[in-house]
């Protein structure tokens, strides 16, 4: 079961991932689509803020595309639900947006 639950979200990064890119045609073509995770702490400016209200993809050019709680498993996002300290958010986007993402709490990035 958990490797069907693995493949569903598989799918869905790809959709996302393929959706940047279509979003992005036409601009830089030598740009590179990466996937990072951003650990929320006590000091993130995304903390208690929903995704909506965060401009992750209107400021950032970016896309959360899955968020892990606790010990739950990873999940899509819900723009209207708020970070909560120790999420961990999967961004996708072009190389240089998501480090301009996460280059205010490095410290926080698995790479």
């Amino acid at each position: 079961m958990q490797a069907v639950h693995q493949l569903s979200l598989f799918a869905f990064f790809q959709s996302q991932l393929n959706f940047q890119m279509r979003m992005r045609e036409g601009t830089d073509a030598g740009s590179e689509m990466i996937l990072r995770q951003l650990r929320i702490d006590a000091n993130s400016p995304f903390l208690g803020k929903t995704l909506k209200d965060a401009g992750i993809r209107e400021k950032y050019h970016c896309l959360i595309v899955g968020v892990e709680r606790g010990g739950e498993t990873l999940h899509a996002p819900d723009v209207h639900e708020p970070f909560v300290e120790e999420d961990v958010v999967w961004i996708v986007g072009e190389n240089v947006d998501v480090y301009k993402l996460v280059g205010e709490n490095d410290e926080n990035v698995d790479l």
